[in-house]
Parts: structure tokens; C-alpha cells; sequence
């Protein structure tokens, strides 16, 4: 489904650049990741940190939505 159908937030446009950013900063960096000394189990062990990292940072500051009113979200 193309994002601007479901939604207009400015915050949804902002997800949107932060995950083809993120997708742009891996495609550039990838090949010189697999063949530095780390290799490419290093370069999934740092890929897998910063996962975790956002994924931490989700469990933190995103506040939960289920069960609320449209009202109650904003």
C-alpha cells in the first residue's frame, strides 16, 4: 500500500525518509563491510547491534495505541 494513501501525518513522511535513508546508508556501506578485516560475520554482528539499539529505543519512547480512540492517539 503506498503510505500517503493511509496517512497524511508529517510523522508517517518522517518514517518514511528515516527507513530509505537507512536502507541508502547499508547499500553504501555494505561492500566495504564484507571485505574489511571484520568480514561479514562482523558486519551482521554491527548490523544486528544497531537493530537492537533501535529496538530498545522503540520499547522506550513509542507509547502504546491499542485499545485508544482516534482522539486519544493525537
Amino acid at each position: 500500500m503506498y503510505a500517503a494513501e493511509v496517512a497524511v501525518d508529517t510523522a508517517l513522511g518522517l518514517c518514511v525518509l528515516a527507513l530509505f535513508l537507512s536502507l541508502l546508508e547499508k547499500a553504501i556501506t555494505m561492500e566495504f563491510m564484507v571485505h574489511s578485516a571484520m568480514g561479514a560475520p562482523g558486519m551482521f554482528f554491527i548490523l544486528g547491534g544497531v537493530t537492537l539499539i533501535g529496538a530498545i529505543f522503540v520499547r522506550i519512547f513509542v507509547k502504546e495505541t491499542k485499545g485508544l480512540s482516534d482522539l486519544q492517539k493525537k
